[in-house]
């Protein structure tokens, strides 16, 4: 039990009644009384009430694609809540040059304009000031704990926003407590390609999968996984039409991918002898063999190592391309999908894990 260091029954008499009770019975009250005894008891907001159309978004400041499924019915949701006469929380706003801004709460004023046009007897919605920078107002966007959840893209764009104030990556990992290894893989995601980003937000493919494809083929990465998602689509349609019931979200892996089989030029070839020679001379020269421990110490220089790494990549690449014996079942039959159709030739996307 908390100490209290304030006495209820130190009210003025006229508060009292005859057997001890206190008739206080609304907060104002409360406060005043309590306030004659301790003024460090009471503090004070600034919540006040405004019309929605005091109200102003400022363009491109909300992270949120307002098209989403899942944005349109949170919206529907809040709105169903004010028609209702829930309570929901105040929105957050700033003022700028006699405008008032919201910095939190978009989704609560959007909702709120809806039941307004469906006949809800809303004249002002709470409002409190949100004092600080620019930076705190972006950092307000990514913590709020009463929004709906942000997609990894628009925290993305978040991070960012805040790295373009002059934070750091440990600085924001530190005020989301996220690591800045995090901050930083999520901002890069913002250098792939538009549409990459975009089905990354519709949830179609994972991030990984994205900046690995992107990072192997570049630009080609969109044409490849934009064929993949147009064969899911189609499935999925078939799928709809024999079962209306039977609905799930599209997805596109790595198995879905089909690419052109690499080939080893002559040219791969002459820079992989290079590579594999210029290994060899740095192993004669500076390898030291530990026999008992069945180990070798070697300094390699960075830019073999890259050249090694390059040419096992190349190598695996074209070692996973499925043979004609691989795509035949048992008895030597072509595969078939349950379409009738042929599978495509996969290639799974992989990286080579750096040690040393």
């Amino acid at each position: 039990m908390h100490n209290q260091d304030f006495d209820y029954a130190q009210h003025d008499d006229d508060a009292e009644l005859p057997n001890g009770e206190s008739q206080i019975n609304d907060l104002h009250t409360l406060c005043e009384s309590l306030k004659t005894q301790n003024e460090s008891l009471v503090g004070e907001t600034s919540l006040l009430w405004l019309s929605p159309d005091v109200l102003e978004e400022e363009d491109g400041f909300n992270l949120r694609e307002y098209s989403r499924p899942d944005t349109v019915a949170h919206i529907q949701s809040l709105k169903e809540a004010w028609k209702n006469g829930t309570q929901l929380p105040p929105l957050e706003v700033k003022i700028e040059n006699g405008r008032c801004y919201v910095r939190d709460g978009h989704c609560r004023l959007r909702a709120a304009r809806l039941a307004i046009e469906e006949g809800a007897p809303i004249k002002r919605i709470p409002v409190i000031e949100l004092s600080g920078s620019a930076e705190a107002s972006s950092l307000r966007i990514l913590t709020s704990n009463q929004q709906l959840k942000l997609t990894l893209m628009q925290r993305a764009r978040g991070y960012k926003r805040l790295r373009d104030l002059g934070w750091t990556d440990q600085k924001i990992g530190k005020h989301i407590c996220k690591t800045d290894t995090h901050v930083r893989e999520t901002i890069r995601l913002l250098t792939l390609p538009e549409r990459l980003q975009d089905l990354i937000s519709q949830d179609v493919i994972s991030p990984d999968m994205a900046s690995k494809m992107f990072a192997r083929y570049g630009e080609k990465a969109v044409d490849y996984i934009d064929d993949a998602y147009e064969k899911q689509k189609k499935l999925h349609e078939e799928l709809l039409e024999q079962d209306p019931n039977k609905s799930a979200p599209i997805k596109v892996s790595t198995k879905h991918i089909a690419v052109p089989a690499p080939r080893i030029t002559k040219k791969m070839v002459s820079s992989m002898s290079t590579s594999v020679r210029s290994i060899h001379d740095v192993f004669e020269g500076s390898a030291k063999v530990d026999s008992d421990a069945g180990v070798v110490d070697l300094k390699l220089p960075l830019e073999l190592y890259e050249q090694f790494m390059t040419m096992a990549k190349t190598l695996k690449e074209v070692s996973e391309v499925p043979s004609s014996t691989d795509r035949n079942g048992p008895d030597g039959a072509s595969t078939q999908s349950q379409t009738g159709t042929a599978k495509a030739e996969v290639i799974q996307i992989g990286t080579a894990r750096k040690t040393g």
